[in-house]
């Protein structure tokens, strides 16, 4: 279960935090948040009225161990979870450091934005630094273990539907 700490970050799994960001200085730069390759993307996945719901930091600190498979949102209609519906919350995932085997990549289970079945095949995306991936808020994942000498940060960016509240 996630506390807050006296630091203010919000505790996300061992050695993890989450911390939110302010829209200043970089972080306030519309080629981050607003870029119109993004925006064009967006717009076609989420509906033209979308909003970004949050900006945040995830450090995982040296030595973290994997998290447990998770979502970050529950599902909106948990008695008919086969039900097809389009994606209602999209994170950009910006990676401030090469994101491998030594520092963790994210794990996704392949499908399971849109399947309660166990045993799915996952993935490990190495991504490297400059790049960015889009991850389906649905999605089941797991943050694999930081076994490098250094944090790894990731930005987090969450798109979501203008009606949605996470």
């Amino acid at each position: 279960m996630a506390t807050l700490n006296e630091g203010g970050a919000l505790r996300v799994g061992n050695k993890r935090f989450m911390i939110s960001l302010p829209f200043e200085g970089a972080f306030g730069d519309p080629q981050l948040f607003a870029n119109p390759f993004l925006t064009g993307l967006l717009s076609k996945l989420l509906s033209k009225s979308y909003i970004l719901g949050s900006l945040t930091a995830v450090a995982s600190l040296p030595g973290s161990a994997d998290q447990s498979i998770h979502r970050d949102n529950p599902r909106l209609f948990p008695d008919t979870p086969e039900l097809e519906l389009p994606s209602f919350s999209i994170a950009l995932i910006v990676p401030l450091v090469a994101l491998n085997a030594e520092t963790g990549a994210t794990r996704v289970f392949k499908g399971s934005h849109r399947s309660e079945k166990e045993g799915l095949p996952h993935q490990d995306p190495i991504v490297p630094l400059g790049s960015c991936y889009l991850m389906d808020c649905r999605l089941r994942h797991q943050g694999l273990a930081n076994r490098s000498d250094s944090i790894r940060p990731i930005l987090s960016l969450v798109y979501q539907r203008a009606w949605y509240r996470d």
